[in-house]
């Protein structure tokens, strides 16, 4: 226990002048740490200003998904087909643009011109939407987003037949429809193919059958016509189907044929009157004779009659032509003249025959043979024989070997032709300028 002294001894505390202390300055450490705090801070105050506009100030979309476009149609997309410009406002024109991705294509159409349209496919169309946000006249950042919509080429519209097109067609037997696409016309903005269904046609059969022509374009679609098929029987046809010739001449007939098969058959019905050979005609002696064209089993015939040839001679410069037309006079013993008077003929008249052999009179004969020589089965017989001396003659001139004062001497300008009682045959004489 202190003393009362010890308490009077107390001395208070002296406070003495204090000084306030100097701020620390930062060192490097310290600076560098407030930085990158600075920076983090307008980073993270960048994205969340970043994320309220994109989420909430640009927040748009299209209205559609896809757009489907005819082949061959002109698109041009408009803003407001593709945006609800009213709900989304700030989506305009000016900030916003639209392109078509797709590819075009060069066609040809039915006039062989050149058009351009987008291909058939499957496209997309990009709409770009682009905003700039400013403080005080700086851009700060911008916006720019990108939607697309699904863009469908198709060609959806089938070919068309032309008016007037036909609704039956022919084809000849065994023979194939030719000439599809000329006969059966189609328009369309794709390249065509035109086919005819034959499956339920009988090309080997004479008939009527009912059946499809198809147009396709190249994009598969079909357009069809009923139409009715004639199969009918092949034909040839002559330009000629009567003539006449001279022994000597030739001419030549032309064949048509419609069928399968274009190879003619030529046929004479007596070669030794008229011979033919691919439609040549030579006439060999007087008759008549048939000419037979065939072809796919089909036959077409012309009649010819040969005509024997006249003798030509010469008197002053002009010329005469022997007709030789025969008549038979009737009787026991008859005669027929030509170029000549009549001659009664009852004993041997035999002269100069010029080229026919000589022949006496004889038991069998109630008259005697002619000049020329010969007795003949029949008047037709005498006539060819006579013809065939004239047409020596005819030769020999024309060929140079005698001259024209021998042909006109020794060339039977007629004849006259007479008939045994006796025994039927035939006989007569040539007669001269």
């Amino acid at each position: 226990m202190k003393t009362k002294n010890e308490v009077n001894n107390y001395e208070p505390n002296v406070v003495s002048d204090v000084t306030p202390k100097e701020k620390k300055k930062l060192n490097k450490k310290h600076k560098i740490i407030i930085a990158v705090c600075s920076i983090i801070l307008a980073i993270f105050l960048i994205v969340g200003i970043w994320y309220l506009v994109e989420r909430n100030v640009n927040k748009w979309d299209v209205k559609i998904g896809e757009v489907t476009v005819e082949y061959g149609e002109v698109y041009e997309p408009l803003l407001e087909d593709l945006v609800d410009i009213e709900k989304y406002s700030n989506v305009t024109s000016d900030n916003t643009t639209i392109k078509v991705n797709a590819t075009y294509e060069i066609d040809l159409n039915n006039d062989n011109k050149p058009m351009v349209y987008y291909k058939v496919g499957d496209y997309d169309i990009s709409i770009s939407h682009k905003i700039e946000y400013k403080l005080f006249g700086a851009t700060l950042f911008s916006s720019d987003d990108t939607k697309k919509v699904t863009l469908l080429i198709r060609d959806t519209v089938a070919p068309v037949f032309d008016e007037n097109v036909p609704t039956e067609i022919e084809v000849y037997k065994d023979c194939e429809i030719e000439n599809i696409e000329e006969t059966f016309k189609a328009t369309d903005l794709a390249s065509i193919t035109i086919t005819i269904d034959k499956e339920n046609i009988d090309f080997t059969k004479v008939g009527e059958y009912t059946t499809n022509v198809y147009a396709i374009d190249k994009h598969d679609n079909v357009a069809n016509k009923e139409i009715k098929v004639k199969v009918i029987e092949p034909s040839i046809t002559l330009d000629k189907t009567s003539f006449e010739l001279t022994v000597g001449d030739t001419t030549t007939i032309v064949a048509t044929v419609k069928g399968k098969g274009q190879d003619v058959e030529w046929s004479s019905s007596d070669e030794s009157i008229a011979k033919v050979e691919n439609g040549n005609i030579t006439a060999n002696k007087a008759g008549k004779v048939t000419i037979k064209a065939k072809a796919n089993d089909v036959e077409a015939i012309c009649e010819i009659t040969v005509n024997p040839k006249t003798a030509e001679f010469f008197n002053n410069g002009s010329s005469s032509k022997n007709t030789n037309k025969p008549s038979n006079n009737g009787g026991n013993s008859s005669k027929t003249s030509s170029n000549g008077g009549s001659s009664n003929n009852s004993g041997n008249n035999s002269s100069n025959n010029n080229g026919g052999s000589s022949s006496s009179n004889s038991n069998q004969h109630n008259i005697g043979v002619g000049n020329i020589g010969k007795w003949f089965d029949s008047r037709s017989a005498l006539i060819s024989y006579y013809n065939s001396v004239v047409n020596e003659w005819n030769r020999k001139v024309d060929n140079g070997e005698i001259s024209r004062e021998e042909y006109r001497r020794k060339c039977p300008a007629g004849y006259e032709c007479y008939s045994c009682s006796h025994c039927g045959k035939w006989t007569g004489n040539y007669k001269y300028q």
